[in-house]
């Protein structure tokens, strides 16, 4: 405080009556505020940072490089120990699981937030999208078998084994959220708000046998679509000038949609065959949102404001693959 008292005009403290010295002083206090980027008034809480007297309109650019691990992909199994039981007519299996697994992939995150003027309260709303993909092929392994998981039925002689996924990810965001400094280096913002999704998987599967000259190919659909109630909390440490660590945690639960569409298009000599399954049913999914990173600020009064940063980002979702697998690993039949 001996700054602000330091930077008065003397002509306030002369000449005047003490009512008239009194409210120009309090006029003055309350003009002076804090800003981040996000053009967050402190009054409060003062910080190290420069103060900046304009409206509180802020765009958001994120780069996004991710990769998506997702439990179930698998698609066929591999026997290497094979040995048929002649009485029940049952293949066990032992051997290993094939699965798909995802590339790393660019997305994007877009956004707008308004803070309203000489308060820290505001609003951000940010759209996030990704478009990821695997592929995974399987063959025949000496004296063993392939055993497809995405068939109605199991072919006795499958000599390989194709799976490809496609991913389409994308969240809408609409938080509520105050600022608060709770000390000069460190700033608190905890938010609530409204979380939107869609997330759409398709899948296709192709396995021959050469014995009998069967050529089958399998297509899926597991689309998610749902809105919800999302909280959180950011954080800011300003640990030297304006360069800060970041740490943001969240989390949301949804109640959406799942629409899953099961299509098999097997060429069988003389019995071609074409099965097709639909289902829709509804169901809460939860989902976790973490943010470790390392920023850099800057304010200049009055005109405009920026800010970088880097770090990780991680989100979890709860049962979002609900692709139907066959029970190969329970009965397996030869011929």
């Amino acid at each position: 405080m001996r700054i602000l008292l330091s930077l008065l005009p003397l002509s306030l403290l002369v000449g005047e009556t003490l009512e008239e010295q009194i409210s120009i002083l309090e006029q003055k206090l309350n003009a002076i505020t804090d800003c981040s980027v996000y053009q967050t008034l402190t009054p409060e809480f003062l910080s190290s940072k420069e103060a900046l007297d304009g409206f509180g309109l802020y765009l958001t650019g994120d780069a996004l490089y991710w990769k998506m691990f997702e439990a179930g992909t698998e698609f066929v199994y591999t026997d290497v120990n094979r040995v048929l039981d002649q009485a029940s007519n049952l293949q066990p299996i032992i051997g290993k699981s094939k699965k798909v697994d995802f590339n790393w992939n660019w997305g994007y995150r877009v956004g707008a937030a308004y803070t309203i003027p000489c308060s820290a309260w505001g609003t951000y709303l940010n759209y996030t999208h990704l478009d990821n993909k695997g592929e995974k092929s399987a063959e025949q392994p000496p004296n063993g078998v392939l055993a497809p998981l995405y068939l109605t039925y199991t072919p006795a002689h499958t000599f390989s084994a194709l799976s490809k996924w496609n991913v389409s990810f994308s969240t809408l965001d609409l938080e509520f959220g105050r600022d608060f400094f709770v000390s000069r280096y460190l700033n608190l913002r905890p938010y609530v708000g409204i979380r939107g999704a869609r997330i759409n998987q398709h899948v296709h599967a192709h396995y021959v046998d050469f014995v009998d000259s069967i050529d089958d190919h399998v297509s899926l659909k597991n689309n998610f679509s749902g809105v919800g109630l999302r909280g959180g909390l950011g954080s800011q440490w300003f640990f030297w000038k304006r360069f800060n660590f970041c740490l943001d945690a969240s989390a949301s639960l949804l109640r959406g949609r799942f629409k899953v569409k099961f299509i098999e298009n097997a060429t069988i000599p003389f019995f071609p065959t074409t099965g097709i399954l639909n289902d829709r049913y509804s169901a809460l999914i939860p989902n976790v949102q973490f943010y470790l990173g390392f920023g850099w600020e800057t304010c200049a009064c009055g005109s405009w404001s920026c800010a970088i940063k880097a770090g990780y980002e991680s989100q979890y979702w709860w049962n979002q693959n609900q692709i139907p697998h066959s029970e190969v690993s329970i009965r397996f039949p030869y011929g």
